[in-house]
């Protein structure tokens, strides 16, 4: 049909494949790349799919997208040998700590995106091998990433502020959790 974006045919063979593995899965055809939306409790099976019988090893970033109702995972998984990734997206309820598998298992290179994720958005990947903050503390309070995050008037974010005696010090928590005047 005229003016429909035409996929090549290594996405028409995704298409065809990850549609015959189940209902739940939306896709849309962009010129350069297949974007599937599925529900989050197919993401392992999709996956493994798109790894082992499409032959897409590589797992280039993995995003989330805070939404006003929900929050949105992002994966762009590419082939070695084609220009054409295949995109899926998830929503996931808008909760206080939602829940995604993780792929570490299918690709490695998802384990530091998937904590970077939790760190800054506060999404759990639910069998991650090493899942905590990788950019902030451990005790820094919420996910600064999200729409509804709050920041701390009190908590001290940079550690040499909490030095007794330094100029620029001001009371309150500190990172390691403890006020400054005690």
């Amino acid at each position: 049909m005229e003016g429909q974006p035409v996929l090549p045919g290594i996405l028409v063979e995704a298409r065809r494949t990850l549609e015959a593995a189940g209902p739940g899965l939306e896709f849309r055809e962009l010129v350069d790349q297949l974007d599937v939306s599925l529900p989050v409790d197919r993401l392992i099976p999709c996956c493994y799919l798109i790894k082992r019988e499409l032959g897409y090893p590589l797992l280039m970033s993995v995003t989330a997208v805070d939404w006003e109702d929900s929050f949105e995972l992002v994966y762009h998984i590419y082939r070695t040998d084609s220009a054409f990734p295949i995109v899926l997206r998830c929503r996931l309820p808008r909760e206080e700590n939602p829940e995604a598998p993780s792929l570490v298992s299918l690709w490695a290179g998802a384990e530091y995106q998937e904590r970077e994720i939790y760190d800054l958005m506060g999404i759990v990947f639910t069998g991650h091998p090493d899942l905590r903050r990788i950019l902030l503390a451990d005790d820094f309070p919420g996910h600064p990433l999200r729409k509804d995050f709050q920041q701390d008037p009190d908590f001290v974010l940079v550690p040499h502020l909490r030095v007794p005696g330094y100029a620029g010090a001001r009371p309150g928590k500190a990172s390691t959790g403890r006020f400054l005047d005690e």
